[in-house]
């Protein structure tokens, strides 16, 4: 702990090299219709989420603080948001996230 403390910048160049990714990300407006890319924080069960937002998972497994949904309704990614999501896109943003795809979401 006391590195941090000695040596700040590191850890605002990790928070700017985090942050900056998920806010491109966060910028584009999710998609009207499923599936959606839904990230909640570590403390909070995916499960619980897609729960509190009448929704189902997509797929056969999840990451840690990821997961794919799907849901009926208009107001979908407002209802996850409510649940305790960070951040809720499409699914074509998990292919940038992970590097399979450097152009940004929507932009190809």
């Amino acid at each position: 702990m006391t590195w941090f403390r000695r040596r700040p910048e590191w850890l605002a160049l990790g928070v700017a090299v985090l942050a900056g990714p998920l806010a491109a990300v966060e910028a584009q407006r999710p998609p009207d219709r499923g599936p959606w890319l839904v990230v909640a924080p570590p403390w909070r069960s995916l499960t619980q989420v897609l729960e509190e937002a009448g929704a189902w998972p997509v797929g056969i497994g999840e990451a840690p603080i990821g997961i794919l949904a799907d849901a009926e309704g208009a107001d979908v990614p407002q209802r996850f948001r409510a649940a305790g999501a960070w951040l809720v896109t499409g699914p074509d943003a998990l292919d940038w996230l992970c590097g399979a795809n450097r152009a940004a979401p929507g932009t190809q």
